[in-house]
């Protein structure tokens, strides 16, 4: 009996890191690779952008709806840019739903993309649950957000 435990409790100790492993999918730049590396990733993983200044554009809305990291790699001199190009303006670049963790880090994201500028660069809506302890948590590190403002 002691030694079931003793393994069991190895196990739950061991294990839940093989089990968990976040994964890390490293991202060259181009358009819409960053929203389907979203759509493809599981919560927990990251997404590394791992192009010099490279340019993540994307032709319409992000949606996020799993906790995710994504950040610019470490290591580059010049931040990775993610901007808007589509032919239209949407009304947010980045939508995330539910209740995830989110973390932007070592990034410039350009509301003032070609397609013309973003109403929001970043929108959280978790209006669809009702649940007491349904908390949502954004993380934004090191990122310089870029937007047109028009005073009158």
């Amino acid at each position: 009996m002691y030694k079931r435990l003793k393994l069991f409790l190895f196990a739950l100790a061991v294990l839940p890191g093989f089990i968990f492993a976040q994964t890390v999918h490293q991202l060259d730049e181009g358009t819409d690779v960053l929203k389907a590396a979203i759509d493809a990733a599981v919560s927990g993983d990251i997404i590394e952008l791992v192009t010099d200044g490279g340019s993540y554009l994307s032709t319409e809305q992000i949606n996020i709806d799993k906790s995710l990291i994504i950040r610019g790699h470490a290591d580059l001199i010049n931040k990775p840019v993610i901007k808007y190009t589509g032919a239209s303006g949407p009304n947010t670049l980045f939508q995330i739903g539910g209740n995830p963790r989110v973390e932007f880090r070592n990034l410039d994201i350009d509301g003032n993309g070609d397609g013309g500028p973003v109403t929001n660069i970043l929108r959280l809506d978790n209006a669809d649950f009702v649940a007491e302890d349904t908390t949502m948590e954004v993380v934004i590190d090191d990122c310089k957000i870029l937007v047109s403002v028009i005073i009158r």
